[in-house]
């Protein structure tokens, strides 16, 4: 099925892109980043953006290079019926159009010029489904973090229960031995009596409190685990606790956002 539907003028500015005649590479570049394929390619629409170039003066475009004669005769044959873009945008998954018009900025209307929309890269594992593959990942976005920051309630929790699973695997399985601040969200008592413990993991740790503003035990619901790099950060979103990155009795997600 079809996710998305984009406005006549992106569905116009897509084409041009696609058959290399594009020259505003801003607008193509949030329209790739804020895509997802593929989207809605009724004849109607194709028809009325032909119709829409054809009465614009001083067009430099081949109007055949951008819509074929296949895709015309198709709807000219009569077995299409007229669209509006809003309804076009019903016959997709997420019900949306994407836009990059200025006034057009709430629903179905998803402007891919609002900084607040974007898209990112999730992975979920199922109960009973084995995590390797998504603790080697974690893994190797650490590979060169100089600090990480750890906002979740319960990540002590059974860390005083002999032979319990714990999110110690994290310091063991995940992280760098290598110079590195391990940050964490709400520095209580309980959270603090562990820092000889985990510093003496490796001699290259610096265990601390955080100190911003972003994350807080008592307005987020989701766990975080954000990944600092020289150049670039890495926020993970988990929908469970760490510790279900190895007890595979519940479900997890993870998304990745750069920010």
């Amino acid at each position: 099925m079809d996710k998305v539907t984009l406005d006549d003028n992106l569905f116009i500015e897509y084409f041009r892109f696609k058959n290399g005649k594009s020259e505003d590479h801003d607008l193509i570049y949030k329209l790739l980043s804020n895509l997802k394929m593929p989207f809605v390619k009724a004849p109607c629409q194709a028809f009325r953006c032909f119709q829409k170039l054809n009465t614009e003066e001083n067009d430099e475009y081949n109007l055949h290079d951008l819509f074929s004669p296949a895709l015309m005769s198709s709807f000219l044959s009569g077995g299409y019926p007229q669209k509006t873009i809003e309804e076009l945008a019903k016959d997709s998954k997420y019900k949306l159009i994407l836009t990059a018009d200025s006034s057009k900025d709430s629903y179905p209307y998803l402007n891919i010029n609002n900084p607040n929309i974007e898209l990112n890269y999730s992975k979920t594992c199922q109960a009973s489904v084995d995590r390797a593959d998504l603790i080697e990942h974690l893994k190797s976005l650490c590979e060169n973090a100089d600090k990480v920051t750890i906002c979740d309630s319960f990540f002590f929790s059974d860390w005083n229960v002999q032979g319990a699973l714990t999110t110690e695997k994290l310091f063991d399985d995940i992280l760098p031995k290598k110079i590195l601040t391990i940050e964490f969200v709400g520095y209580g008592t309980k959270t603090r009596q562990r820092k000889p413990y985990i510093e003496g993991k490796h001699v290259e740790w610096t265990m601390e409190g955080y100190q911003g503003e972003r994350y807080s035990l008592n307005s987020n619901h989701d766990r975080y685990f954000i990944i600092h790099k020289p150049n670039s950060t890495i926020e993970v979103i988990l929908s469970s606790g760490f510790i279900y990155l190895w007890k595979n009795t519940k479900e997890i997600t993870c998304v990745l956002r750069a920010i």
